[in-house]
């Protein structure tokens, strides 16, 4: 992995696509040196971001259970796998000549979402598939860890989440729904917190197409707002 580190705006090389891959046991049994570059990095592809501070940079896994916590000071990494350790079952493909995972019609989501925060980061844990995504049952989890990749807590929701965005100083995430009617949610320890989205003049099928936007703009909202200004409802 390579980051952008600004000593002289160089670019800081942390490791190598290989170290990855070394010691690991792949299904099928396919061996770590049939594989490319094109396809490590597919594998394990996902959501990257910094803290406020950017003395933190997280990288979590969509296909993968992984989570990268990359430290800009010491230029260190620490990985920390699970909840499923295994690498998916896949096939290698080729487009235009270069190595594709193909995961298949059944393949899971692994981690969704991520925030990186001032002194904790939260991830959201999926871990089914593009058609079960907004299910009920077996509903998403957030997991809450320490910069030295210690977990702080663990957040069963209520809802089907999609995206999210942490308000630190007052202990709210929120989110976007994965149900028949896409809503805007806040969850904290003791109660969920619903918000129509006509409530903070958001119109979902005007302003924002899709549900990523709606939580860049949240994002956006949070950096910018008193959180007062929402109008929020409580309900039941």
């Amino acid at each position: 992995l390579g980051n952008v580190y600004k000593r002289q705006d160089s670019l800081a090389l942390f490791d190598d696509w290989k170290d990855m891959i070394n010691g690991k046991e792949f299904p099928g049994g396919l061996k770590p040196e049939e594989l490319n570059a094109n396809l490590v990095s597919n594998i394990f592809q996902g959501p990257m971001e910094g803290s406020p501070d950017k003395k933190h940079y997280v990288k979590v896994g969509m296909s993968i259970d992984y989570i990268e916590i990359i430290n800009l000071e010491d230029q260190s990494i620490l990985t920390v796998y699970g909840p499923k350790q295994e690498i998916p079952y896949f096939k290698i493909g080729y487009t235009f000549g270069y190595q594709m995972p193909d995961f298949g019609a059944y393949a899971t989501t692994r981690y969704l979402d991520l925030h990186a925060g001032q002194n904790s980061l939260f991830v959201l844990y999926l871990d089914k598939t593009y058609k079960e995504s907004s299910d009920p049952e077996n509903l998403n989890r957030i997991f809450e860890f320490d910069y030295q990749e210690n977990i702080l807590n663990q957040y069963q929701l209520d809802y089907p989440m999609y995206g999210f965005a942490v308000d630190e100083e007052n202990r709210g995430i929120y989110a976007v729904t994965l149900d028949e009617e896409t809503n805007l949610v806040r969850f904290d320890y003791l109660f969920l917190l619903q918000i129509s989205l006509g409530t903070v003049c958001l119109n979902y099928n005007t302003w924002f197409p899709n549900p990523w936007q709606i939580i860049s703009g949240i994002r956006n909202f949070l950096n910018r707002k008193n959180l007062n200004s929402l109008g929020l409802t409580y309900l039941a």
